[in-house]
């Protein structure tokens, strides 16, 4: 986990910081997908076009094709302010197939592959309305 960690700053650093780092009125939808991954193939079309349909709205790719330490940490630091217990149950296991919404860097909702893309639509203006406010 230390690794981890000090990984963690490494690619944060070489990044420029972190891709999802708090912006004001920011909605971010933290897509985490897999090449091997059968869920993520039905979400991805559907959280594209819902996201596509509602402005404001930006996917963040978090690629865990790769299980190496290093691409680990390279997408998480992608997926800041989460963290390692948001994506894995242990090192060799990872979660994929959903999507983290986040406004102004605050998770707000989960969107997972069983989600019509008019529920996944309803999520994301939800987030977006709270993001701009009333």
């Amino acid at each position: 986990m230390l690794r981890l960690m000090i990984g963690l700053v490494a690619w944060a650093s070489l990044l420029g910081g972190f891709g999802a780092r708090a912006e004001a009125g920011a909605v971010k939808a933290l897509f985490s997908y897999a090449d091997w991954c059968a869920p993520c193939e039905l979400l991805q079309p559907k959280l594209e076009a819902a996201a596509a349909d509602v402005r404001g709205v930006e996917i963040v790719y978090i690629d865990f094709t790769d299980l190496s330490i290093e691409n680990q940490n390279r997408q998480i630091a992608k997926a800041y302010p989460l963290s390692f217990d948001d994506f894995f149950v242990n090192e060799r296991f990872v979660k994929t197939g959903f999507a983290y919404v986040l406004v102004d860097g605050e998770s707000k909702a989960t969107i997972s592959a069983g989600m019509s893309k008019a529920d996944i639509e309803t999520v994301l203006r939800a987030a977006v309305s709270q993001a701009t406010g009333p």
